[in-house]
C-alpha cells in the first residue's frame, strides 16, 4: 500500500459549472429520487462540499450527482477540488468514494430520533420525506431477522392511541423481540 500524507496536492475554487464534465465512467447510477434530494439539499444549504476533479482538470471523479442537481437548479459556478489523481489513481478513489459510503449503515434508533426532532422543512432536505419515513427507517434497522432464505418478516399492528401502542410494545419486547414504534 502506497502512504500519501494529507499534504497531497489540491487546489479549491469556483468555477464556471460548464467546464466540468461527468464521468463518462462513472461506476455510479443516478435515479431522479437521488439527484431530487441532492437538488432539495443543495437549495436549502447550498453546497457545503466540493466536488473531486482529476488532474485533467475537467471530469468529475466524486460528485457527479452534485453537479447534475446544481447543473438542473440552473447554478452557473461550482466549488470544486482540483486534484493530482490521474488514470488508474482517479478511477479507484472514484470507486472508493462511492463504496466506502455504501459501507457505512444508519443505527435507526439515532436516526428515528433525529428524524422525529426535525421540522418537514428540514427533513425533507435529508434525502427522508415523510411519505417515505417509516419505511425508509424499516430499512435502516438493525432489528431486522432474515432467515435462512434472505427473508424477513414483520408484522404492523395498528394500535388505538400512544398508551396501546406502549402496551404492545411491552408484549412483544417481553417476547424477545425488537420492536419499532412508528407513528403514521
Amino acid at each position: 500500500m502506497t502512504k500519501v500524507s494529507a499534504e497531497r496536492k489540491f487546489e479549491t475554487k469556483s468555477v464556471p459549472i460548464h467546464v466540468l464534465r461527468q464521468d463518462p465512467f462513472n461506476a455510479r447510477k443516478h435515479s431522479d429520487k437521488n439527484i431530487g434530494a441532492i437538488k432539495e439539499s443543495l437549495s436549502r444549504f447550498g453546497q457545503t462540499k466540493a466536488v473531486v476533479v482529476a488532474a485533467d482538470g475537467n471530469t468529475i471523479i466524486a460528485g457527479n450527482c452534485t453537479w447534475l442537481a446544481a447543473k438542473q437548479l440552473d447554478w452557473k459556478r461550482i466549488v470544486a477540488v482540483f486534484t493530482d489523481l490521474k488514470s488508474h489513481e482517479a478511477t479507484a478513489y472514484a470507486i472508493a468514494d462511492n463504496k466506502t459510503t455504501d459501507m457505512s449503515e444508519f443505527d435507526g434508533a439515532v436516526l428515528e430520533q433525529l428524524l422525529e426532532d426535525l421540522p418537514l422543512d428540514l427533513l425533507n432536505a435529508t434525502g427522508f420525506t415523510e411519505a417515505d419515513l417509516n419505511a425508509d427507517l424499516d430499512k435502516v434497522s438493525d432489528a431486522d431477522v432474515i432467515d435462512d432464505l434472505g427473508l424477513t418478516y414483520r408484522v404492523v399492528v395498528e394500535c388505538h392511541n400512544e398508551q396501546h401502542q406502549q402496551e404492545v410494545v411491552v408484549i412483544v419486547e417481553r417476547e424477545g423481540l425488537k420492536c419499532q414504534k412508528l407513528i403514521s
